[in-house]
């Protein structure tokens, strides 16, 4: 058994002791530290207070429905038990982080090989925002696991032509729903890849679809629900109302006018006033900032795109050393540069003012992901050509449409976090681009050598 699992149980072993050194550094017990940089972000301490609310009101009754409830009720759950110590949150999402490099191992084994699988799980394994996460008190670390956990069975169940899988990965992408709900529209490309590359028949495929759209339904169902009996509306969150006209519109307008964030937020909410009355509730703020923002998506259709592709790009270029700096405790104020103000600087220009405004610490941090991060996006490219030059596109189109998936929704700003349900397949196709490119290199040694 040791034998069998030697390899990725020293990987796991080894990413263990990374995470739990940035945990003994970060001490999450320390009040002092939990008071002044742990719960500094804004989405930390709005997932406490709803944690704490949870746990002494034992219902919804002033609940922030921004916020999906999955990881309020887990911080809730293990408050109940342990009490209120945010590190036993910490403990148990550098768990959740093992397992998910785990699953990324049995994932590249089943679409390659096991060599493939161990790379792919070190690549992950020292993947520096994923790292990081880890620590944070938020819900994207248990969030890569679930739709990880997802998109591995309906690989295959697709693959394998097996119903239980196809309806474990619907079970499971509900589940994640409750997590974040930017996992909502992925039933899509489920669906799409059910009827190119499921070998059966349309009516086979249609059932299987219809299967799959039922059991996720069933699983995020209660929750919006609960929605419509109390705000009379059938949604799963005020999310997307409010990001996409306060996140991404408003970056296309302060832009345009060269006015503040702050600024423009603050005549977008007047103007939502207007169409709003005193009992109007979140949902009802969230379906008009829905209609603002596409009212005005629609009178500056390619201005918006221009903003939309620059967030994109941020998506998969952004080094987000702040947060490092900010989450260690090495500076004690938010970063001086606004991501909402950078989006006027061009990628140059963005990396010429890092260098000029950023301590030295964080500059040698942000070369280091920036190498990193370069260094996985050639290997994908080379991994991505050798899996077409194969013909092997199922795999390849299950992997890209993730990606850009992911991409596509991350809106305007590209937060460097958006991407972290997606480096898992990246590093696998990475890592398969690496495995070919070493035994070229092998070959040609040896080819060398005979001659």
């Amino acid at each position: 058994m040791w034998t069998k699992y030697r390899e990725i149980s020293l990987i796991l072993i080894f990413a263990l002791l990374i995470r739990l050194v940035l945990f003994l550094f970060l001490e999450p017990w320390n009040s002092y530290v939990i008071n002044s940089s742990f719960f500094l972000v804004p989405d930390t301490k709005e997932y406490q207070n709803l944690a704490l609310g949870l746990l002494n009101n034992h219902n919804f009754n002033d609940y922030n429905y921004f916020r999906t409830p999955g990881y309020p009720l887990l911080i809730a759950f293990f408050y109940s038990i342990f009490g209120i110590k945010p590190w036993i949150i910490i403990l148990f999402q550098i768990l959740i982080s093992l397992i998910s490099i785990f699953v990324t191992y049995l994932l590249a084994n089943e679409m390659f090989n096991k060599k493939i699988g161990i790379i792919s799980a070190f690549i992950f394994s020292i993947e520096p925002h994923s790292v990081l996460h880890t620590t944070i008190f938020l819900a994207d670390t248990i969030l890569i696991l679930l739709f990880l956990l997802s998109a591995f069975s309906l690989y295959n169940s697709i693959k394998k032509e097996k119903l239980s899988l196809l309806i474990l990965s619907a079970i499971l992408l509900g589940v994640s729903t409750y997590f974040k709900q930017i996992t909502q529209y992925y039933l899509i490309i489920g669906i799409i890849l059910i009827f190119v590359y499921n070998k059966t028949s349309i009516l086979i495929k249609t059932k299987k679809s219809i299967i799959y759209l039922i059991f996720y339904f069933i699983i995020i169902s209660p929750w919006m629900f609960h929605n419509y009996l109390k705000f009379n509306h059938f949604q799963f969150a005020t999310t997307q109302g409010y990001n996409l006209l306060m996140d991404n519109v408003s970056i296309v307008e302060l832009n345009i006018k060269h006015k503040t964030i702050k600024e423009v937020r603050k005549e977008f909410r007047n103007i939502a006033k207007n169409s709003l009355n005193e009992n109007s509730n979140q949902f009802d703020y969230s379906d008009t900032y829905h209609k603002i923002a596409f009212e005005y998506i629609k009178n500056h259709p390619f201005i918006y795109a221009k903003y939309h592709l620059s967030g994109i790009k941020n998506f998969f270029l952004t080094l987000n050393t702040h947060t490092f700096m900010r989450h260690f405790g090495f500076v004690n104020n938010e970063n001086p540069i606004s991501l909402y103000d950078n989006t006027k600087n061009s990628f140059f220009q963005s990396v010429n003012l890092f260098f000029k405004t950023k301590p030295i610490l964080e500059i040698l941090i942000g070369l280091s992901i920036a190498i990193y991060l370069s260094i996985i996006y050639i290997l994908f490219g080379f991994g991505a050509y050798f899996i077409f030059k194969e013909k092997n596109y199922f795999l390849l189109f299950f992997i890209v449409s993730i990606i850009i998936y992911f991409a596509i929704l991350s809106g305007a700003i590209g937060y460097a976090r958006y991407k972290l349900p997606v480096i898992p397949f990246y590093t696998i196709v990475g890592a398969y681009g690496f495995n070919i490119i070493l035994n070229k290199i092998k070959n040609q040694s040896l080819t060398k050598k005979n001659i």
